[in-house]
């Protein structure tokens, strides 16, 4: 993987099955030797600790805005409550490993959550190979971006710049993506730490893309992020073998 200079690894401290499972992947995709793991932010201690004022927590809940379940039917489950501290920790962590990069000499990092596994599609295959040609192929093509995905769950169109690139629309999920520079100063400068939404709805949301309009409000005038996806995912979320940190 010679077009990534650093891989940042999230992982709760007391989550060591997870670290060693990662371990064991990276070893076998020759990449420990350029990774690093940060210790995850526990929002469920740090809330029952130290809980974040109320005011640097958006009021996520849509009852707040909107009675029109039937509006965001595929969504409702997930708009239609508050914020739990599992959301807090994701966020506040991810936040901290883009700090930590933008203090570092990496121009370009690949960001993962402790637990994924390589997709389906992938497997046996030349995993360090596909991210650099992927991302030749978007310097070729002059294609820029601060953040490409190599892992979410899409829930709108997406357009496609080639078959293996998409210009994602608005997506979840936060377990794999490349970074660069760039990309880690707009989403610092995008308001995350002061005003905390789900990682996964933040980033969507400074691209321009998210199906709520009070969130768009929140973003419009944020410097946008320049996103793209690899297709299909590369990595996806083992919620097989690992369950959810955050609920």
């Amino acid at each position: 993987m010679n077009m990534i200079d650093h891989i940042y690894v999230l992982n709760l401290e007391n989550r060591k099955d997870r670290k060693a499972y990662m371990n064991t992947m990276l070893n076998w995709l020759n990449l420990s030797h350029k990774t690093t793991f940060i210790n995850a932010i526990d929002g469920k201690k740090l809330m029952s600790e130290k809980p974040i004022h109320s005011d640097s927590i958006y009021q996520w809940n849509m009852e707040n805005f909107t009675s029109d379940i039937n509006k965001y039917h595929k969504v409702a489950p997930f708009y239609f409550r508050d914020i739990n501290h599992g959301e807090i920790g994701c966020s506040l962590s991810h936040i901290k490993i883009w700090k930590k990069f933008l203090q570092s000499e990496h121009e370009q990092v690949l960001i993962l959550e402790d637990d994924i596994r390589v997709a389906r599609t992938y497997q046996g295959t030349d995993i360090n190979a596909i991210i650099d040609k992927t991302i030749k192929q978007c310097l070729n093509n002059k294609w820029q971006y601060d953040l490409l995905y190599l892992g979410r769950y899409p829930l709108s169109n997406d357009t496609p710049l080639s078959e293996d690139i998409y210009r994602p629309g608005y997506s979840w999920l936060s377990h794999a993506y490349i970074l660069t520079k760039s990309g880690a100063k707009k989403l610092l400068d995008g308001g995350l730490e002061n005003l905390i939404i789900p990682v996964d709805e933040y980033i969507p949301a400074l691209f321009g893309e998210h199906l709520r309009e009070d969130i768009h409000e929140l973003y419009k005038d944020k410097e946008k992020l320049k996103a793209l996806s690899i297709y299909p995912n590369l990595f996806d979320q083992d919620r097989e073998l690992f369950s959810s940190d955050i609920n």
